[in-house]
């Protein structure tokens, strides 16, 4: 039996609806997080394929802005790490490897700037 053919869009949008429902009823936070980074992760390649510009490199160019003028430069080292920082709990909720602490620690309930 043949499969049904889908739009990537779509059912990145069905999962990025069922990542907010979960949220707004409070009852799988990790879930949510990780549907919804999974949901980032395809429209940021989308956006890529499209030319365009995902969030990631949108706050990386904000961060290179702000530590070019508080330091006076940039330091390309600090690109991969910003990036990990950005994606912590999104990429603990996704991946596991051995070597990994087994606990992560984090607030799944804290909203962004708070």
């Amino acid at each position: 039996m043949a499969g049904r053919a889908y739009y990537v869009e779509d059912l990145a949008l069905q999962q990025l609806e069922t990542a907010l429902r979960l949220y707004a009823e409070e009852n799988n936070f990790a879930s949510a997080i990780a549907l919804a980074g999974a949901v980032d992760e395809i429209f940021g390649k989308l956006l890529q394929a499209r030319g365009r510009t995902t969030s990631l490199a949108e706050m990386t160019k904000a961060f290179v802005a702000i530590q070019e003028r508080v330091l006076g430069k940039w330091d390309p080292g600090y690109h991969g790490w910003f990036a990990r920082i950005a994606n912590h709990a999104r990429n603990r909720l996704k991946h596991w490897d051995v070597g990994d602490h087994e606990i992560p620690m984090f607030d799944l309930r804290r909203k962004r700037g708070t």
